[in-house]
């Protein structure tokens, strides 16, 4: 399972390599362009919650926004993660 801080470091990696970063506090670059996903189980009444980000898409403030997917059972979550991952998301 890869980390939120090794995701942070795969952006700054990414940047770097397009020389476009000035360093780590630079929000804009930190994680632009890198899909990715976690699951969490068991929140309130969710039993499974997809977080992912497309790694484009920005709050006013400049942080990463999120989408969520909510399932109630591991069948529709199976499919869904398989679809985000065809689609190139990766699991942090």
């Amino acid at each position: 399972m890869i980390g939120l801080l090794t995701i942070g470091l795969i952006g700054l990696a990414l940047c770097k390599k397009k020389r476009s970063v000035s360093g780590i506090g630079n929000s804009k670059c930190a994680v632009s362009g890198l899909k990715y996903y976690f699951v969490t189980n068991f929140i309130g009444n969710a039993k499974y919650v997809v977080n992912y980000t497309d790694g484009k898409k920005r709050h006013e403030d400049g942080s990463t926004f999120f989408d969520i997917a909510i399932f109630s059972n591991k069948k529709a979550l199976n499919a869904f993660v398989k679809s985000l991952e065809s689609d190139g998301y990766i699991k942090a």
